[in-house]
């Protein structure tokens, strides 16, 4: 198992990472990382959301992303899936991101 969520290294070159590790801490939901298959996610996605202090949303496809972005839309929700912010996400860059989050929704609350 490696750090940071990719895991291109892990499976070979040239294999496709369709399976996305979503973690999500409030309203925001964020990729952790790629994976080639269900089952290397689900491997690694729970410690990879709970080592950066968020719940594990879920590993998912395409198909359950595009289910999630009609579901959970802004400005309610903030979506960042992997196609959204890169194949990896740091804790500090996933700390960062709630932070940003948590900012705007302050904003918009003061300003109603």
């Amino acid at each position: 198992s490696g750090g940071g969520g990719n895991r291109t290294v892990d499976q070979g070159e040239g294999v496709p990472l369709e399976v996305d590790c979503i973690c999500r801490k409030g309203t925001l939901f964020w990729c952790s990382g790629k994976f080639a298959s269900l089952l290397l996610c689900n491997m690694d996605c729970p410690r990879l959301c709970g080592d950066a202090g968020f719940w594990h949303e879920g590993c998912n496809n395409w198909r359950t992303l595009e289910w999630h972005r009609r579901l959970y839309r802004p400005p309610k929700y903030e979506l960042r899936f992997c196609d959204d912010v890169g194949p990896t996400a740091t804790a500090e860059a996933m700390a960062e991101a709630e932070i940003e989050a948590e900012t705007e929704a302050e904003i918009e609350a003061d300003s109603n």
